[in-house]
């Protein structure tokens, strides 16, 4: 192997720390910023060590062009790997079947194994996976371990040669020095064991590497919870219209259950919701059902299970008849079990309200899905924006040794300026009751968009907030595109397309997609509003993490509120720099700003946030600032 490019020194400190941690056996978390090349150094070492030392790489990322990139650095620095996917993107026959476009895994894998099962016993089943059968594999084999094709190229060939893509993506799995594949194969217990089973491995031979890992605790948390919408009661009410209508519990029928936990769901909405959500008495469900039935908690495990066991035969059914094998017994039952045994301090009960009622057990620690990572060889998280690190290692349950390392970033400091203004803040119990604050707030944004002909993006803290600014557009100088909540990630990627070229002015949301994974390389974004601190909005399940961090750590805000804003803000502002030769400059529109300082690497004060932005570049393509109404200018109090 060797380094594809000339090694400058932030990639030198990662090739070190990366192929130190190796071996030594331990973890490190890397904060680096976007553009320094961190992917390749990554790869590069942990291939060179791992390779020694008779280990295998997992490189799990959260998107397919993520993944796309690690086989790309992994193939021009001379390795050898595979990218993984699922059936549902691999797969040449359910991926065109409408009954099977929106399955889950585990359907997929029901259809597919019906289909092997057919073909085996000499039926007509699957052509691809005939075709695996009937083929000599080994050019195959070379030809993907060699050159490391990107998935979508992967699946294109095998479907032209007639090879189950999937299938064969099991086979190279072994073979395979470096496995790039989403978060979910790793996080998910049973998909993981399929993995270790497909690799021949254990898990303590493997070096994880976790890319975007600012995401992994939200991510853990939302994989360890369970959720039962008012939509899905529905759908188990037609499906017993459809199928028939079972006994679960001595003199009690499924539509019994549903009716019964409907009209609780109902009951605890008005109840305990305020604004999106409320928090539940820990057994509240548990005694409405036991009152209800007059029977025990361990009949009701029995209820839960004689669910999964009738929606188990359902979904028999329907993978024999070639349908999408989709049981709502089977989900429902699922939730009930995962409730009663979602108990103590790791779990908060929750009913949101709004458009999509629902009961959450929500899973309040992330180590109860992260836990596995310490049984591993080594492991490596990555994002550019990390910080606090401390905070993030206990989050997820990383031990006390784990290495620490912010690599500086090596673009010159004097290409990026960020500025905030302290007459205006999203403090909501100021916010809210101060309509001069809010028309100060949309004079900022205005005359931030009219101070440059320059891509300017606006985050807001949420798409509500947001909302309220669309009636601007007529005041804005240019053309303002919007990254609305219901936009297809096709739609949206249209709407970024049409922005870049138009030096236009974006409306977007700070922990969104635009601000979360979106490239915005040379002059496609040269200046960036943020419209408040991005704090979590106040709700029930923002009061449960805080009180489970102030248990576990010590430190509730700290762990629930503070450090999430922070990785917020510098994710909007890792938008600007993405290179040597990039120059962008960040308004921040919140008296709030300052106590963000050190985290920022400096943020100035300043009075005219049009004149800063304008100044900022100062060449002909900055128009001279619009006039506006003169107001006093008041400071706002730096605080919460």
């Amino acid at each position: 192997m060797q380094f594809p490019y000339p090694l400058r020194r932030p990639q030198a400190a990662i090739v070190d720390a990366v192929r130190g941690g190796i071996e030594r056996g331990g973890h490190i978390i890397l904060e680096s910023g976007t553009g320094t090349g961190k992917t390749v150094a990554a790869v590069y070492a942990a291939l060179a060590e791992a390779e020694a030392r008779n280990l295998r790489v997992l490189y799990l990322t959260r998107t397919n062009a993520q993944q796309t990139q690690v086989l790309l650095e992994t193939r021009r620095s001379g390795g050898r790997g595979i990218g993984l996917q699922g059936r549902a993107h691999l797969c040449g026959l359910l991926r065109d079947d409408a009954e099977f476009a929106h399955a889950t895994w585990d359907e997929l894998s029901g259809g597919c194994r019906e289909r092997k099962s057919r073909e085996l016993r000499g039926e007509q089943g699957c052509r691809f996976y005939a075709g695996l059968l009937a083929a000599d594999l080994e050019k195959e084999r070379a030809w993907v371990l060699d050159q490391v094709p990107a998935p979508e190229e992967f699946r294109r060939v095998m479907e032209h040669r007639g090879i189950c893509a999937y299938e064969f993506n099991k086979l190279l799995a072994a073979d395979a020095p470096l496995i790039a594949a989403p978060y979910v194969y790793f996080f998910l217990t049973p998909l993981r064991n399929a993995l270790l089973t497909w690799m021949n491995r254990p898990v303590e031979d493997l070096v994880v590497i976790v890319d975007e890992a600012h995401n992994l605790p939200e991510y853990a948390r939302s994989l360890g919870s369970a959720r039962l919408t008012r939509h899905a009661l529905e759908q188990c009410m037609k499906e017993i219209e459809e199928l028939g209508d079972p006994e679960v519990l001595e003199g009690v029928t499924v539509r019994d259950i549903c009716d019964l936990l409907g009209r609780t769901l109902a009951g605890f909405v008005k109840e305990y919701v305020t604004d999106e959500d409320g928090l539940l008495p820990p057994f509240a469900l548990e005694e409405a059902l036991l009152s209800a039935y007059q029977t025990t908690t361990t009949k009701l495990r029995l209820l839960a299970e004689n669910l999964i066991v009738h929606g188990e035969l359902i979904r028999e059914v329907r993978k024999r008849q070639g349908k999408r094998p989709r049981s709502h017994l089977y989900g429902l039952g699922g939730f009930l079990l995962s409730w009663l045994q979602a108990e103590g301090d790791e779990f908060a009960k929750l009913v949101v309200g709004g458009n999509s009622p629902a009961l959450e057990a929500y899973c309040l620690d992330p180590e109860r899905v992260t836990a596995v990572l310490r049984r591993t060889h080594a492991s490596i998280h990555m994002s550019g924006t990390l910080r606090p690190l401390d905070q993030y290692r206990d989050a997820i349950g990383l031990p006390a040794e784990t290495t620490l390392l912010e690599i500086p970033t090596p673009f010159p400091p004097e290409n990026r300026r960020i500025v905030h203004v302290d007459d205006v803040t999203t403090k909501h119990e100021v916010y809210a009751r101060d309509p001069e604050m809010r028309e100060r707030m949309r004079e900022h944004v205005v005359a931030a968009c009219n101070a440059t002909g320059r891509n300017t993006v606006v985050f807001f803290p949420s798409h509500a907030v947001l909302a309220t600014f669309l009636d601007l557009r007529p005041q804005i100088s240019r053309t303002v595109y919007v990254e609305g909540p219901d936009l297809g990630q096709g739609e949206l990627m249209d709407t970024l397309a049409r922005f870049k070229g138009s030096r236009g002015v974006l409306f977007a949301v700070a922990g969104g997609r635009v601000s979360e994974g979106m490239d915005f390389p040379d002059r496609e974004l040269e200046v960036a509003v943020i419209v408040g601190i991005p704090y979590p909005k106040p709700s029930a399940r923002l009061r449960a993490l805080e009180h489970f961090g102030e248990v576990k750590f010590g430190d509730g805000w700290r762990y629930a509120v503070d450090a999430p804003t922070q990785r917020r803000l510098l994710q909007c502002l890792g938008r600007l720099i993405r290179s040597e030769t990039d120059r962008g400059v960040a308004a921040i529109l919140d008296s709030r700003a300052g106590r963000y300082g050190q985290a920022l690497r400096g943020v100035d004060r300043v009075e005219d946030v049009a004149e800063a932005v304008a100044g900022f570049f100062g060449d002909p393509e900055t128009p001279p600032p619009l006039p506006r109404p003169s107001r006093s200018r008041r400071r706002v109090t730096n605080s919460l």
